[in-house]
């Protein structure tokens, strides 16, 4: 098996034990980042995994020689000095990374994507099953995140959509999707608006809680147009809505009129189709 197979099969098993895999992402990290030599690498990862002999030997197949244990060290030429390929595992970390952030107020998508991981892992799911379920539970807002599933944990060659011949019907029907796609976004973000003038009007009077008036719709729109700030937004909201409120209410408006201006531009297309 090639080494990025054999890095999708140790990261599909180690994710089925959140903890320890949470405790491999930091460490990682800490590598990542030179915080941890080589040498403290193998230690601390030698020691996470000291009562599960199976991620012991999957970690160490990503050690040059020298450094395994279970194996003979054979002389090191001065002139080369070998790092552990464990860097072929990073892409892993950081899209776990990225998912946990983008879900970081939702705690049921990271299991419900832990779910399909163990499923999908023990063959009860196929990988255009394990796809389908991916796009459910991620939504088509964060098609980033499932495309990067599909490369990284179904493989390179794992499902390819096919290509729409060019049809008036296909573009017919593209264009209703994302007419679809903005009507959707435009309820949302009016929906969000709604939300944030309500709290903006509660805080006015007294003190209350973001929850009672955000939706998880809207705290999902919120942190879908703010892109990678998204996360840290909701935590800003939370702590201090009377300064962050404004700012997010502005950003709406701002958003409504390209929602506007994209649907109006698509509604034109689609009355003229030949153009």
């Amino acid at each position: 098996m090639e080494m990025a197979g054999r890095a999708t099969s140790f990261i599909r098993t180690l994710q089925l034990h959140p903890r320890i895999f949470g405790q491999f992402q930091r460490v990682m990290n800490d590598y990542s980042t030179d915080k941890l030599n080589v040498a403290d690498l193998v230690f601390e990862l030698d020691t996470l995994f000291q009562f599960h002999p199976d991620f012991l030997t999957g970690y160490r197949i990503f050690l040059p020689p020298h450094l395994r244990p279970t194996l003979p060290s054979p002389p090191q030429s001065p002139k080369k000095k070998l790092r552990p390929s464990l860097t072929v595992l990073k892409p892993y970390i950081v899209f776990m990374n990225k998912v946990q952030k983008r879900f970081a107020d939702e705690r049921r998508v990271i299991l419900e994507y832990l779910d399909t991981i163990r499923k999908l892992t023990q063959g009860k799911l196929c990988n255009k099953e394990a796809h389908n379920a991916i796009m459910i539970i991620f939504g088509k807002e964060n098609q980033d995140l499932i495309d990067e599933f599909e490369f990284l944990l179904l493989g390179r060659n794992g499902i390819r959509k096919e290509k729409k011949k060019n049809t008036m019907e296909d573009k017919m029907n593209s264009m209703e999707d994302e007419m679809f796609e903005l009507d959707m976004n435009l309820s949302r973000r009016k929906t969000a608006e709604d939300s944030a003038k309500e709290l903006m009007y509660s805080l006015q009077q007294h003190e209350d809680h973001i929850d009672i008036y955000f939706s998880a719709v809207s705290v999902g729109y919120i942190r879908k147009i703010y892109k990678e700030e998204g996360s840290s937004i909701i935590t800003r909201l939370r702590d201090d809505p009377t300064t962050v409120l404004p700012k997010i209410l502005k950003k709406l408006e701002s958003e409504e009129k390209v929602l506007i201006k994209k649907w109006r531009h698509i509604h034109e297309k689609k009355k003229n189709p030949c153009k």
